[in-house]
């Protein structure tokens, strides 16, 4: 069974993802967030630092951004205006990024600016559907007159991403939305010829609805939604009603004040263990999972863990156990950026050849994209995990509504007591 449960926990949005009722993805979002990801505004810029190839534009006047020079325009100069989109946040001592490459989301397409590319899920193994989908769609991008889409701009060049979930829509669907996405491209670049600097040109929808999109292709349909939240409710009402995604997925208001939700999925209990640097393992091993400034290190020790076969076979048994958890533990927290994992140590060659096929296959369903990169010479795995948001030891405890200043401080089945709607 697949849930969403959307609850208040300690003045911010608890979002969690449950299947079969063990938690899978868990974030904290404030009820009500200033700026947020994807929202694009029309920056100027402060300072262009050639040595570490950046420069730093203002949003507003008291904040400014990351810019990699290798995603602005050729000869940007200090006190150029132009559009940007906020793609990562604030990271401790690090600046929030931004990029021009603006990205517009909808359920099925992704239009992305700046490539006249159709790239189509990499999920999606029907090559005949790719094949099809992509000249289509190609026939209705360059063709104007048909009237499904605006004619491309020269100067303001975009192409789509077409979802895992466009699977199961008509092509009708998929073109309809990629000529509406399009259509606000166009809208976006006119505004920012035209607004003043520091311009919010774009609201993003809050972050925890357009996580949606990538929960309708990877979790496909019969996934519930239920919150005990009226105004949460609604919002979800109105968006998936908005997006013809009411098929995809049952939305529940929890009423039962004697018995809240967050007691119901045992709440406090999953976020005191996803806190806790110590994560026990069924055999009696245990993992050790310390994030630092630099990296995430994890240790697996062999705990109270024994077995009735070799001493090699238990300990390729406890590292198999250890890396289906770490590929878990990775998503629930939200681990990013160099991940160093100590294994226990095995001398068969062939035995770190099967642990490393295992951990590559326990992180491949990760949305977030995890790559595994070898075993050093001292027997360490090194992983790499895609780094947007903050981990949620972060996301907890930090001081609500400063997405955007340096330091990391953002705010970041059917039960008793439901009423359901289609």
């Amino acid at each position: 069974m697949k849930q969403i449960v959307l609850t208040e926990y300690q003045s911010r949005l608890f979002f969690g993802l449950f299947q079969d009722g063990q938690p899978v993805e868990i974030s904290f979002y404030d009820r009500t967030p200033g700026f947020q990801l994807g929202d694009v505004f029309l920056a100027r810029v402060q300072d262009i630092v050639p040595g570490i190839q950046a420069a730093f534009v203002g949003l507003t006047p008291n904040q400014k951004a990351y810019l990699p020079l290798e995603q602005a325009p050729a000869g940007l100069r200090c006190g150029d205006e132009l559009a940007v989109q906020l793609v990562k946040e604030a990271q401790k001592t690090k600046d929030p990024v931004v990029t021009t490459r603006l990205s517009l989301a909808g359920r099925l397409v992704v239009l992305t600016a700046g490539r006249c590319l159709i790239h189509v899920s990499s999920k999606i193994s029907d090559s005949a559907w790719k094949a099809e989908t992509r000249k289509r769609l190609s026939t209705l991008f360059e063709n104007a007159a048909e009237g499904k889409m605006p004619a491309k701009d020269p100067n303001h060049p975009f192409g789509f991403i077409i979802r895992t979930g466009a699977y199961q829509a008509s092509t009708e669907e998929i073109f309809e939305e990629a000529a509406a996405l399009a259509e606000q491209y166009a809208g976006l670049c006119r505004a920012a010829a035209t607004h003043a600097c520091y311009s919010r040109l774009l609201q993003s929808e809050p972050a925890w609805l357009t996580r949606l999109y990538g929960l309708a292709g990877e979790w496909a349909a019969g996934c519930g939604i239920v919150t005990d939240l009226p105004d949460i409710y609604e919002q979800c009402q109105a968006f998936l009603s908005g997006h013809g995604m009411n098929p995809l997925f049952s939305l529940r208001l929890y009423t039962d004040a004697g018995y809240p939700l967050e007691k119901l999925y045992r709440l406090q209990t999953f976020i005191e263990e996803l806190l806790d640097k110590r994560v026990w393992l069924k055999s009696g091993g245990y993992l050790v999972i310390e994030p630092t400034e630099a990296m995430v290190v994890i240790d697996v020790n062999t705990g109270k863990a024994n077995g009735k076969k070799t001493k090699e076979e238990t300990i390729l048994r406890l590292n198999l156990e250890a890396a289906a958890e770490i590929a878990r533990q990775l998503r629930l927290r939200n681990l990013s950026g160099m991940i160093l994992i100590d294994f226990i140590g095995m001398k068969q060659e062939a035995h770190q050849e099967q642990l490393m096929r295992f951990l590559r296959e326990a992180v491949r369903s990760d949305p977030a994209g995890v790559s595994v990169i070898d075993i050093t010479k001292l027997g360490i795995v090194e992983c790499t995990r895609r780094k947007t948001t903050r981990p949620v030891y972060e996301q907890l405890g930090t001081i609500p509504g400063r997405l955007f200043q340096a330091g990391g401080q953002a705010g970041g089945g059917g039960k008793k007591g439901e009423t359901t709607t289609a």
